[in-house]
């Protein structure tokens, strides 16, 4: 699973080479599909092609962990600017 990881993250990099850094990333309980965080922006992306599924504005800063809801189709951010709570 480690080495799975990484390569996911390997791969998401080279898909946003000139963007942001990616802060988090989460797999789909059916793992079909990887949310992406990056500033205030996060990507949906297909699995394992990495065909982007479209992006949605945030209003946090920075997104430091995302967790899919119960039911698969919620998606749970944590995050925030630094020093503030």
């Amino acid at each position: 699973m480690r080495v799975a990881v990484v390569l996911l993250v390997v791969a998401l990099a080279k898909c946003t080479l000139a963007a942001p850094p990616i802060t988090a990333v989460a797999i789909s309980p059916d793992s079909n599909q990887v949310v992406a965080a990056a500033r205030m922006k996060l990507t949906i992306y297909q699995w394992p092609s990495l065909k982007s599924e479209g992006s949605v504005k945030l209003l946090l800063p920075q997104v430091t962990d995302i967790s899919f809801g119960n039911n698969s189709q919620e998606i749970i951010l944590t995050g925030g600017a630094a020093g503030e709570w």
